[in-house]
Formats: C-alpha cells, sequence, structure tokens
C-alpha cells in the first residue's frame, strides 16, 4: 500500500494483533495511526506541546492493552540535561495523556520499550545493560534492574539491546563485544511483578564483534538473531538465527546470511507459521 502519509513520518510501533501501526514525526511533535492495510485513520495527532524553548529529535515507542506509548526524549535549549516525556496514544489516535517519565536517562540511541502486564519496560544499553518498569500512563516506578554492570572488558560501543512481550513475562535480548576479542549474546526473562533478575543466559558466543541483534517471540517459540563479524573469515558481518526454548536454553547458532559486507541492521516478527526477518546488506 502506498501510504497517504506526510513525509517525515517513522513506523515506531505495531499493535498486538497488528491491525494498527503507528507512526511518529521525525521531530517527535505529531502521530499517526493506520490499519493494516496502509489506511490512515483521521488526520495526524499533536503530541503534547513541549515546554518553551524545548525540542526533541530522538523518540521510542511501544503497545499495551491496544494503546500506544511513545517516549520522547526533551532538552532544553542551552540545558545539557533531558526529561523523558511519555504520550498516551489510543487506537483510534486520539491524545489520551502526557506526562515526565521521571527516568533518569542520558540522551543515545539505545533504548527499546516493550509493553504488557500493568505497564512498560524500557530497556538502555551503554554499555552496561539495565530494565526500567513504566506504570500504564508512562511514570517510572522506581524499579530498575541491572542485567549486565559495566566492565573494563567491554567495548563502549553504542549497541541497542532487544526486548519483546511473552506471555507474562518480557524477554530481554543483547549483544556485547569484550576487548579481549570474543562477543557474546545473552538473553534474560522479567516476569510482571520481578524486581531484580537473578540469571542471564549466553545463548551465542563468538571469536569477532558483534554488530546488531533483533529477537521475536511467539508462545513456545523464540528467536534471536545476531549480526557478527567473526575473526579470521573472508566475509563481513554475518547474520546468525538462535533458536531459545521457552526455559532460555539456545541451540547451537545457524548462519542466515553471509556475505563479503555488513548484514545489520536487523529486524525479525513472529507470525503463525515462523519468523519473518529483514535486514540491510
Amino acid at each position: 500500500a502506498v501510504l497517504g502519509m506526510p513525509v517525515g513520518f517513522h513506523l515506531a510501533a505495531v499493535s498486538d494483533d497488528g491491525q494498527r501501526l503507528l507512526f511518529v514525526e521525525w521531530t517527535a511533535t505529531r502521530a499517526a495511526i493506520a490499519d493494516r492495510h496502509g489506511e490512515i485513520l483521521g488526520e495526524p495527532v499533536s503530541l503534547a506541546p513541549l515546554p518553551n524553548g524545548a525540542f526533541s529529535r530522538s523518540f521510542f515507542a511501544a503497545v499495551r492493552n491496544g494503546e500506544f506509548l511513545v517516549a520522547r526524549f526533551v532538552r532544553k535549549d542551552g540545558s545539557s540535561s533531558l526529561d523523558l516525556t511519555a504520550d498516551r496514544i489510543d487506537s483510534s489516535g486520539r491524545l489520551v495523556s502526557s506526562v515526565r517519565t521521571n527516568l533518569p536517562v542520558e540522551f543515545n540511541e539505545n533504548h527499546v520499550m516493550a509493553g504488557g502486564g500493568d505497564g512498560y519496560l524500557v530497556v538502555a544499553q551503554d554499555p552496561a545493560v539495565t530494565a526500567y518498569r513504566l506504570d500504564a500512563s508512562g511514570i517510572f516506578t522506581g524499579t530498575a534492574m541491572t542485567l549486565v554492570a559495566d566492565d573494563p572488558d567491554l567495548r563502549h560501543i553504542g549497541y541497542r539491546p532487544a526486548v519483546v512481550r511473552d506471555g507474562s513475562r518480557f524477554l530481554v535480548a543483547w549483544h556485547m563485544s569484550f576487548n579481549h576479542g570474543e562477543s557474546e549474546v545473552r538473553i534474560a526473562a522479567i516476569p510482571d511483578g520481578a524486581t531484580s533478575v537473578s540469571e542471564t543466559r549466553r545463548v551465542g558466543l563468538w571469536p569477532g564483534i558483534s554488530g546488531g541483534i533483533a529477537l521475536a517471540a511467539e508462545r513456545t517459540q523464540i528467536i534471536a538473531l545476531a549480526s557478527v563479524n567473526v575473526l579470521d573469515t573472508i566475509t563481513g558481518p554475518d547474520l546468525f538465527s538462535i533458536r531459545i526454548s521457552p526455559s532460555l536454553a539456545g541451540d547451537a547458532p545457524r548462519i542466515v546470511g553471509t556475505s563479503r559486507t555488513a548484514q545489520a541492521p536487523i529486524e525479525a516478527a513472529a507470525g503463525d507459521n515462523g519468523f519473518g526477518v529483514v535486514w540491510i546488506e
């Protein structure tokens, strides 16, 4: 379908049933809803006005119970501090509320979010991996969970984690590269109500440098995909898939795509008959 969307809108989130698509303007000032056929539902809605002298040009979004939540990084002119605001939009494209999340953040592109249960989970990697719970309105509940602490051996690269909803829990996957020459992929489960994470599972290990990750889950089927530049090979970053059990045990990684050029970034989605994977070569 050809969307009748003004130039500058980007796909930000898809509803749980796949029937609604949320687009947000690159300036993070307006949002629009389209159905799965690409038909725009009404006119784009203006997000909550920002304070005088403030601007936002970065955002991330998620869906929960048919509602969308758009999280916007907001900075005032001349200020080094940031706010993260949360705008709720219903399935018809109406702005429901706008609040400050009260989440302590630093600006980077390495935040992701998923919705489910009684709220949302935001995950950031820089290079420590931390998960934050937001309530249904988008306000930080005060629960922060460290999945990986910073380590002098970690390469300080702008990696982006992945998070999906899986039944009554969130699944979080991330990749890390170490100065000693290895890269790995890890996964953790965060059940509803949990305030800490006691275990993470390593599901992939390579000699080389990783470059991207994606995660998808559908009932008992879970898959992670990673782009890794494996040492002592003539190809560039190759694409691997890892099938993961409900208990988070990973099968041996399998090659999906290999080339002299990079296979990244990656996106994945679950369907009734398997997984769809898209990447840039």
